[in-house]
């Protein structure tokens, strides 16, 4: 019999963070759509900050209870081209934030487009969890495709 997979608590919240961003997200606005970019946006910060530090908490839990060391779940060495890429992204958004003059606007983003800093960030690192925890589960990234 093939041994049975182990998903971890973290796995069940990273499912629920995409459907959530999938399928109940393309639906969400207020007051028609006059500030449906705010609400959306409001939506999508709200939702992937607590889906961060709720998918980081288990992970270490999930680490803890399978005994497993931070070397025994990801190696920068064994990961894919995409993950590299994505850790590379990740530090040239952290140095420009660094250097940049204008750290209060570059945080969030500018009014009106919020694509700062912290929301690159939290996309860029819920993407490498992504990658991480759904490596053999093709069926939910093709489901969830499809519905959006």
């Amino acid at each position: 019999m093939p041994k049975k997979e182990n998903r971890g608590i973290s796995f069940y919240f990273l499912t629920l963070y995409v459907f959530l961003i999938f399928c109940i997200y393309p639906l969400y606005f207020e007051n028609g759509y006059y500030n449906m970019g705010d609400a959306k946006c409001r939506f999508f910060f709200g939702t992937s900050v607590i889906a961060f530090f709720t998918i980081f908490v288990t992970n270490v839990l999930d680490m803890v209870l399978q005994k497993k060391r931070i070397g025994e779940m990801t190696s920068f060495q064994k990961g894919s081209i995409t993950e590299k890429l994505l850790c590379v992204y990740i530090v040239s958004v952290f140095l420009s934030y660094i250097f940049s003059d204008f750290k209060k606007d570059v945080s969030w983003g500018a009014e009106g487009w919020y694509l700062g800093t912290i929301p690159l960030l939290l996309m860029a690192v819920l993407s490498l969890f992504l990658m991480y925890r759904w490596e053999k589960q093709e069926w939910l990234k093709t489901g969830f495709l499809m519905v959006s």
